[in-house]
């Protein structure tokens, strides 16, 4: 059931009233039917209010003439909602702070010149059109441009740092949030570029150790660096991939252990 507008219904007032109607999306006014998709996410997204005489209706009503020539109601809804998931997401960059970061459905289509002057202040720099054809790239597209996104390099080596760290915390198994995710990559990264330059100096005797099962000397160092102390509320995931870690956690349990020669220090200055 969806509000329609019912233009035979006017007051003495000249005021618009609504009625109900069964119609489908897209088989009927098809401005309406994109406001009342916009509206039923709710925030973050602005809701509006279906008044066909206000010129935010106006505007949307003459941008959609121009882009239902090109794309179906359905892309436009696909993108809508890309949008509404970019923007709920707690990993995004983007903020209500930031002109043109969220807009209403009046500039989803393109910013109105009073918002790109506002960016133009705030030096914003989005080098988009709108945010309606942003958003038809997809969600992956999106997480990448506008998200806390660090690329798995490592997956193989990633998967391992997330078992070890259910073993050692002793946490109980949860769904991680890709911000959590994000420390593994980063540790995984870390990782590689310490083992390619310490790796020949380890002296292991009889012990086999791969890359990928080495890793667990990491967690061994932590564990040497707290002692008996419980890892919950103390060792965080920033740990697994920290200056402090690389510099003196690790080579100081290995040496403890006579495993590695001499350590090559290497700059810090790492780029994800």
């Amino acid at each position: 059931m969806y509000i329609i507008l019912n233009k035979k219904k006017l007051n003495k007032k000249n005021r618009i009233t609504f009625s109900y109607e069964k119609e489908e999306f897209g088989k009927f006014l098809p401005v309406l039917s994109i406001f009342n998709y916009w509206n039923k996410f709710g925030e973050p997204l602005i809701r509006h209010r279906i008044n066909p005489n206000s010129k935010i209706y106006k505007r949307v009503e003459k941008m959609l003439h121009q882009i239902l020539k090109k794309y179906t109601i359905q892309k436009i809804k696909n993108s809508i909602k890309n949008y509404y998931n970019l923007l709920s997401s707690e990993n995004t960059i983007l903020s209500k702070m930031i002109p043109g970061h969220i807009v209403g459905l009046n500039e989803f289509f393109g910013f109105s010149n009073f918002t790109k002057q506002r960016m133009q202040r705030a030096k914003v720099k989005l080098n988009i059109k709108s945010w309606f054809e942003e958003c038809l790239k997809g969600k992956g597209f999106l997480e990448k441009s506008y998200g806390d996104y660090v690329v798995d390099y490592y997956p193989t080596l990633t998967k391992e740092f997330i078992r070890l760290w259910w073993i050692y915390s002793d946490l109980d198994e949860y769904k991680l949030s890709i911000k959590e995710i994000n420390y593994f990559r980063k540790s995984s990264f870390r990782y590689v570029k310490w083992w390619g330059k310490n790796s020949k100096n380890l002296k292991i005797y009889s012990i086999t150790y791969s890359i990928e099962s080495f890793i667990e000397c990491i967690y061994k160092s932590i564990q040497f660096d707290i002692g008996d102390q419980s890892w919950e509320g103390l060792v965080s995931l920033g740990w697994l991939c920290s200056d402090k870690t690389y510099v003196s956690r690790l080579p100081m349990y290995l040496k403890q252990l006579g495993i590695l020669k001499k350590e090559k220090k290497e700059k810090y200055n790492v780029v994800y």
